[in-house]
C-alpha cells in the first residue's frame, strides 16, 4: 500500500478498481524533484520510493504517452548524470482519496510489482507485453540479447 502526497484535481477517485500505468525508476538516487515534471504535465501521480520513484496514470490510459513520460524520465537522468532503470507496465489498482486530499492505493495482483521488475535494463526502458502491444507501431524498440526471467515467466525479445 503506497500513499501518494500529490493529487491532480481533474481525478475523481472513490475506492474502486481502476485501470493505471505504472512507470517505476529504480535509481540509487532519490530523482523525484529533478524529473517528474512531464509525468504532471501528462496527467501522472509520482512519489519517492527507497529505491527511485513510481509514477501512476489512472484512468485516461495512453500507453504512448504513458512512454513519453518514461522517455523523458530517462532522458533527463541523463543529462543530470544519474543512472536508472525503468519499467513500464499497465494494470488494475484499488484507488481511494482520502478526506486530506492524499491518495491511496494499492495493486491488484502484479501490476506495481511486475513494472519493478521489468526495471532491469540500467540506463533503458523495459515494456510489458501490453505496452508494447499498443505502442509496437510508434516507437522503434530494440530486441534484448536474450529473454529474461521474471517469477517464472519469460519475457520475449519482439
Amino acid at each position: 500500500m503506497f500513499l501518494i502526497k500529490k493529487i491532480t484535481p481533474s481525478l475523481n477517485i472513490e475506492g474502486r478498481r481502476k485501470n493505471a500505468g505504472i512507470i517505476y525508476v529504480e535509481s540509487k538516487q532519490n530523482i523525484l524533484e529533478e524529473v517528474s515534471d512531464g509525468i504532471a504535465l501528462r496527467g501522472g501521480m509520482a512519489h519517492s520510493t527507497a529505491n527511485g520513484m513510481i509514477a501512476i496514470f489512472i484512468d485516461k490510459i495512453d500507453a504512448a504517452e504513458i512512454v513519453k513520460s518514461a522517455i523523458e524520465v530517462l532522458q533527463k537522468s541523463k543529462g543530470l548524470g544519474l543512472r536508472v532503470s525503468i519499467g513500464v507496465n499497465l494494470g488494475e489498482l484499488i484507488v481511494q482519496e482520502l478526506p486530506t486530499g492524499l491518495v491511496k492505493y494499492a495493486s491488484l495482483g502484479n501490476t506495481i510489482s511486475f513494472a519493478r521488475k521489468l526495471a532491469k535494463v540500467e540506463n533503458g526502458i523495459v515494456v510489458s507485453t501490453a505496452v508494447h502491444s499498443q505502442i509496437e507501431k510508434s516507437f522503434r524498440f530494440e530486441k534484448l540479447d536474450h529473454g529474461f526471467m521474471i517469477k517464472g515467466a519469460v519475457i520475449e525479445n519482439w
